[in-house]
């Protein structure tokens, strides 16, 4: 189950990529040989003619985005990529319609608003061995108080980690706590790194912040046996540790991102997990079919996880280049991506779609994107104050929250991924075996 490839990429989505790009749909790239580009290692394949070998290259590169290059959120006039969209969210229009609502954020840069006097604290639970080993599988879940661990040295690690049965969940009585499940390939500095970031987004509006690893692979390749280390955490050992704090504390949230969202879904799906407040999707990994209440043929298999969450909230973007990648996996649409078929099937009541395209650069941006913050901290202060917002899709801009209905994002990658030079580049990368085989 567990891989014996290692990796010491610091991309905390995939690896650090050789390519840059300016257009996410097919602009000129630079590439590297395949000796130096990370999506091509050197391959039995020998006989391939060279002629054909760099068109394929090519081609991989002119659609893999730079995810090493601190995104930031969308400045206004950039272009975002959507196919369709039932109702117009500009201002103009907006106003127009008696049934749009507008939910205003700029207060909400204070924390003046909340009246915790505790200090909040910082934790990382881990399933990994030696609590860092990004292949790997700890004997037993294990904890430390991450406030007392250098992001850059690992000062005193051992010494501060101590295996989660000991640990006193008194720490957690009638506290509010957000969970953060991390993606694809993230290393334990990065996770960290996020971890003290979003501590500092949200402010004193919880007071711990636990960030939870498990072994999320190295290397772009390795996506399949990612995803079964997710999914085998999300069975066997994630819904204990949810039911210990839900148990607790006074309420508990999680956030989680890209494959993180397979993660927290499939957990949530298990008997063993318990209610929780708020569920944050950011750039799903998971399914998009997982959100729609109803019964035969592209309808959720997660039923139990819908209502194990009293609220859940979809963030999506339409820049997002990475999360079309998956169809080299996995034929299915992803959640952080929708197609048409987000206007078509019944949405479980619970669940808020919430469009962040006119925000959100790409698929690492969600957590360096002050807005999403924003956007936290309204949920936050609407329960606090036992109201919701009326509606079940928004869109996220730089001023506000409005309502619309859900959009459609081009399937611009989508198709190039999908057709002939899909399969040719996973037959010349993983062997013919393992491109015709079923996720």
């Amino acid at each position: 189950m567990n891989s014996s490839i290692t990796g010491s990429d610091s991309n905390p989505l995939f690896h650090v990529n050789e390519v840059s790009v300016v257009n996410p749909l097919f602009p000129p790239v630079g590439y590297e040989s395949s000796d130096s580009n990370p999506l091509f290692h050197k391959s039995g394949h020998s006989d391939l003619d060279n002629e054909k070998d760099l068109h394929i290259k090519m081609m991989a590169a002119s659609v893999t985005m730079d995810l090493h290059t601190s995104p930031i959120c969308l400045k206004s006039g950039k272009k975002v990529y959507l196919l369709s969209q039932k109702a117009s969210t500009n201002d103009e229009n907006s106003q127009s319609n008696p049934l749009t609502h507008k939910y205003n954020y700029p207060y909400l840069d204070s924390d003046s608003d909340s009246d915790s006097d505790s200090e909040q604290e910082l934790y990382l639970i881990s399933d990994r061995m030696n609590f860092t080993d990004r292949h790997k599988f700890s004997p037993e879940t294990q904890i430390m108080k991450a406030g007392l661990i250098s992001s850059i040295v690992q000062i005193y690690l051992e010494e501060n980690i101590q295996t989660y049965k000991d640990f006193k969940l008194k720490n957690f009585s009638n506290r509010k706590i957000l969970i953060l499940i991390h993606g694809f390939t993230v290393k334990y500095e990065d996770a960290l790194k996020t971890l003290r970031s979003v501590s500092d987004k949200v402010g004193d509006r919880y007071d711990a912040v636990i960030g939870y690893l498990y072994p999320a692979c190295a290397k772009f390749y390795q996506y399949r046996q990612a995803k079964e280390n997710g999914l085998y955490v999300a069975e066997e050992r994630l819904p204990e540790i949810l039911h210990s704090i839900q148990s607790v504390a006074e309420q508990v949230d999680i956030v989680a991102h890209s494959m993180g969202t397979i993660v927290a879904m499939h957990a949530l799906n298990q008997s063993a997990s318990p209610k929780i407040d708020n569920l944050f999707l950011l750039g799903g990994a998971v399914e998009e079919k997982s959100i729609f209440e109803c019964d035969g043929q592209g309808c959720t298999t997660l039923k139990r996880a819908l209502s194990n969450a009293k609220k859940i909230y979809v963030l999506y973007s339409c820049n997002d280049a990475v999360l079309p990648w998956l169809h080299i996996f996995n034929s299915t649409q992803t959640l952080g991506r929708p197609d048409k078929v987000i206007q078509q099937k019944p949405i479980a009541k619970n669940v808020c779609l919430i469009n962040t395209s006119s925000v959100v650069k790409d698929h690492s941006a969600y957590f360096q994107c002050q807005e999403v913050f924003k956007f936290f901290k309204l949920i936050i202060y609407h329960d606090a104050h036992s109201t919701s917002m009326v509606g079940t899709s928004f869109s996220l801009t730089f001023k506000e929250v409005t309502s619309s209905e859900p959009i459609v994002c081009s399937k611009g990658i989508n198709n190039a991924i999908t057709g002939g030079f899909s399969k040719k580049f996973v037959a010349f990368k993983f062997g013919r075996k393992k491109a015709s085989s079923k996720d």
